[in-house]
């Protein structure tokens, strides 16, 4: 399980790049991780 400061992250990676991948890569975010929030 992620921490709430491990998703802001991610989301505001997101909010960045627009792009799922793109946001799990500038966040660091384990390839598991990154497959569930790139094909749902």
């Amino acid at each position: 399980m992620k921490s709430d400061e491990e998703i802001m992250e991610i989301l505001e990676a997101f909010d960045l790049t627009q792009s799922y991948r793109d946001a799990a890569e500038l966040a660091a975010v384990a390839r598991t991780v990154r497959t569930s929030l790139t094909n749902p």
